[in-house]
């Protein structure tokens, strides 16, 4: 018995486990001198423009608090990332996904999205019932997990996007600043620097003037002196 291998194309961002999808195909392959078992269809989502294509359709009509398309924000937060390599960025792409649009683990996978990736945005997504603190402590952790959230943390302490924020949102940049406190001391200081010089450069004077407790490579406590914006002592 011959195997033929046969090659889909798929708009990247489609659910191929829907019955429309999987019609679809059916039809496609309907004058194949041979039978296909849509069952055994495998997609895979493996470049980094697949990955921009899947979040900009998940994303497609939402905006942040400022009242800019979302889809900038994980852009940027990828963007933060790539001195960490594509499995990062793919994650950053996807990181709110299954947090903020009906896309779930699951379906990520269906689509063909790396396992590995699916599993780091699942580890930044918040649980029902979890505080924003008890997420940021659970994500330290993890160091991959970490860097992902120290890049999202940082694009969302930027101040030109803060200054979009309605008055009573500001409050979120005092939470920021506690959560830089667990986060930067889970991962190396010369990658929490690698990702802020990318994305948020105004965040490398907090970094310098401060060395939290438990930062790679820090001096003690006492040698923070806890200036304006600092990060410590929080």
């Amino acid at each position: 018995m011959k195997v033929y291998e046969v090659r889909l194309r798929v708009e990247v961002g489609r659910d191929v486990t829907s019955d429309t999808v999987r019609g679809e195909i059916r039809s496609a392959c309907a004058g194949l001198p041979f039978s296909v078992d849509i069952d055994a269809v495998k997609p895979k989502v493996s470049s980094l423009v697949e990955i921009d294509r899947l979040a900009q359709a998940a994303h497609a009509g939402q905006v942040d608090k400022g009242g800019t398309p979302y889809i900038e924000h994980v852009r940027a937060v990828a963007a933060g990332l790539e001195p960490f390599g594509a499995y990062h960025q793919m994650a950053g792409l996807l990181h709110d996904v299954i947090e903020d649009t009906g896309w779930t683990a699951a379906k990520l996978r269906a689509a063909g999205v790396e396992s590995r990736v699916v599993e780091l945005v699942e580890l930044v997504t918040k649980i029902p019932g979890e505080t924003y603190m008890g997420r940021i402590r659970a994500i330290s952790q993890h160091p991959d997990a970490a860097l992902l959230k120290i890049a999202d943390n940082a694009h969302n302490s930027r101040l030109d996007r803060a200054a979009m924020l309605p008055d009573g949102n500001r409050g979120r940049l005092d939470r920021y600043r506690k959560a830089r406190e667990i986060l930067w001391a889970a991962v190396k200081r010369q990658d929490i620097e690698a990702i802020l010089q990318i994305v948020n450069p105004d965040l490398l004077n907090e970094l310098h003037n401060c060395e939290c407790t438990g930062l790679e490579g820090c001096p003690a406590p006492s040698a923070c002196g806890t200036p304006v914006g600092c990060a410590c002592g929080a």
